[in-house]
């Protein structure tokens, strides 16, 4: 089995607000962290999630970035056309990746089952039985 954890990046609220239903580009004033393009985003008001996805573009100064520096106070977001429902100015955005961690299943009876020394008199046993004849060979047909 697997789980998945969320490492977070950065964190930002809403101070403008552009465009229309079909393409929405906000400007966030950082509050922790930096934003980076590959992440996940989440939008939130107050603790209630209202959109959660990939952005289309993040910007600095115009310029398309992929990453805002540390301490950079402001950074530009576009969302793909139509994803975003109503913002109001304020609502916090969270950058964050997705981890999925492998997690291998150990079955306890491989581990617990097995008495110390009890395999080797198994083997032990089969040897002596395959050398007075009582062990049974596989039969081919």
């Amino acid at each position: 089995s697997s789980g998945i954890n969320a490492e977070y990046g950065g964190s930002g609220r809403i101070a403008e607000i552009h465009g229309d239903k079909k393409k929405r580009v906000v400007g966030v004033n950082n509050l922790k962290g930096t934003m980076d393009f590959s992440c996940d985003f989440r939008i939130k008001r107050g603790s209630m999630p209202l959109w959660e996805g990939r952005i289309e573009t993040l910007k600095f100064l115009k310029e398309r970035i992929l990453k805002t520096a540390p301490g950079a106070s402001a950074c530009g977001i576009g969302f793909p056309k139509r994803s975003v429902g109503e913002l109001q100015l304020g609502d916090t955005i969270d950058c964050f990746k997705l981890m999925v961690e492998d997690r291998q299943f150990i079955d306890p009876r491989f581990f617990g089952s097995v008495v110390e020394g009890e395999e080797e008199e198994k083997k032990k046993e089969q040897r002596e039985k395959w050398a007075r004849g009582h062990y049974e060979e596989p039969k081919y047909i």
